[in-house]
């Protein structure tokens, strides 16, 4: 980010999508754990403060990012060097689910559902931040 991105005040929003973005949730049995058929509810979305009810209406129903928090409370991972740094307005996914960075991390942990899903109210995200910074 220091090196290649544009300085904050030439950037109009940063969204950070992290590697718990649609993974999917575990049951916990004993000895091994089943994938479930939803994602991760212990991710999550947070965003400049102004956006915060815009976030709630796009993600309504998506597990863990309907209930967008502050980025002004709680920021996490490389988002918290984002903020740090000055960019605004600014957005994020973050979370450790089950598999996070490890070996096991495969294509057993995606939702694919979900990533559309995502992918779609993210897009939304930025045309509407956008449009409201133009």
């Amino acid at each position: 980010m220091k090196k290649i991105a544009p300085p904050p005040a030439d950037t109009r929003f940063w969204l950070h999508l992290g590697a718990n973005f649609a993974a999917r949730d575990w049951h916990e049995l004993p000895g091994y754990l089943e994938p479930l058929p939803s994602v991760d509810s212990q991710r999550y979305l947070s965003i400049s403060p102004e956006f915060l009810p815009l976030a709630r209406s796009l993600f309504a129903g998506q597990p863990g990012h309907e209930a967008p928090v502050s980025s002004a409370v709680m920021t996490a991972g490389e988002l918290d060097e984002v903020v740090r740094a000055g960019y605004a307005p600014a957005a994020g996914t973050f979370g450790i689910h089950r598999y996070h960075h490890v070996a096991e991390d495969d294509a057993r942990c995606i939702d694919v559902a979900a990533t559309r899903t995502g992918a779609e109210g993210f897009r939304r995200l930025i045309e509407a931040v956008l449009a409201t910074s133009a």
